[in-house]
């Protein structure tokens, strides 16, 4: 049951990933600063995503190594919520529901993995 639960996760933090990219520039010339350099922007909206592959990463290998899939998944927990507040805060009330999907999910891979460890 977690494994399945772990790739639900990893499949909705996909899905949540993918509506968060910016379009690219298009033919109309837009360019974000100097060319070959990123901007701020790109480094802000890196490190959540590199920590919800980590996440999703530490729970799959958690099916093998209980106690990295309970460490990830509360960390998991912790993003989430903040996740949550933060697009409460910022008047973002359609895309709390995702977020909170994934939060839910991430606090039932806790108590399943201790159930089952």
């Amino acid at each position: 049951m977690a494994a399945e639960l772990a790739a639900v996760q990893f499949s909705l933090g996909a899905a949540a990933d993918a509506g968060n990219r910016e379009p690219e520039p298009g033919a109309s010339g837009a360019v974000r600063g100097p060319v070959g350099r990123k901007s701020w922007k790109d480094l802000v909206f890196t490190a959540p995503r590199a920590a919800e592959i980590a996440g999703a990463a530490g729970l799959l290998a958690g099916i093998w190594f209980a106690p990295l899939g309970v460490a990830a998944a509360i960390g998991l927990v912790l993003y989430f919520v903040g996740a949550v507040g933060a697009h409460l805060r910022g008047g973002d009330a359609a895309h709390v529901a995702p977020a909170a999907v994934i939060l839910i999910v991430s606090a039932v891979l806790i108590g399943l993995r201790i159930a089952t460890a």
